[in-house]
């Protein structure tokens, strides 16, 4: 796979937060928290490595999508 256990497990948690961020009205504390991702600046940082864009943007990019 090219990554370790602990990097798979966080890219997941990073998924599972993009699903939420993007199907639900939770805010990014309860997204982040019910993700299993124990720091929000930890989560602000994978995310934008990841989508290139902060919580904020990625639920506002998603709305655009979603034609909202």
């Amino acid at each position: 796979m090219g990554m370790s256990f602990i990097e798979h497990c966080n890219t997941r948690r990073v998924e599972m937060a993009t699903l939420a961020l993007s199907a639900t009205d939770l805010n990014t504390t309860e997204v982040t928290f019910g993700c299993g991702i124990s720091k929000i600046s930890h989560f602000y940082r994978q995310l934008k490595a990841n989508y290139g864009l902060t919580p904020g943007e990625f639920r506002c990019e998603m709305d655009k999508e979603d034609g909202h």
